[in-house]
């Protein structure tokens, strides 16, 4: 034979009355059958998503959060930041835009003739 089934306590209040509402019924569990039991914890679950979703709809306000949106086509962005290719820039080839070398572009003494 079972020992007799003792109710555990109720839920610890949370702070927020719609939240205690809805785990009002948990506290009930000890005096109804276990089979029971799923349907008083979908209700209860369902009960928090709605809590959620109404949290939600309460922070983003009425025109929502706004959305992240990728860059357009053939950007691609730089961890160093920098111009995007085919955005301007130094030309490939055509070195890094940095300031012009003193005496021209040929090194001293020619090409080694």
């Amino acid at each position: 034979m079972a020992p007799p089934f003792r109710p555990g306590p109720p839920p610890e209040p949370t702070g927020d009355p719609r939240v205690d509402a809805a785990l009002a019924p948990l506290g009930g569990l000890g005096g109804t059958q276990v089979a029971d039991h799923v349907e008083i914890f979908e209700d209860v679950h369902q009960r928090l998503q709605e809590l959620l979703v109404s949290a939600d709809e309460e922070e983003a306000g009425p025109s929502g959060p706004p959305v992240p949106r990728p860059p357009g086509p053939g950007v691609v962005p730089s961890a160093q930041g920098g111009t995007p290719p085919g955005q301007g820039g130094a030309r490939p080839g055509y070195g890094s835009g940095g300031p012009p070398r003193q005496g021209g572009g040929m090194p001293p003494g020619g090409y080694g003739r």
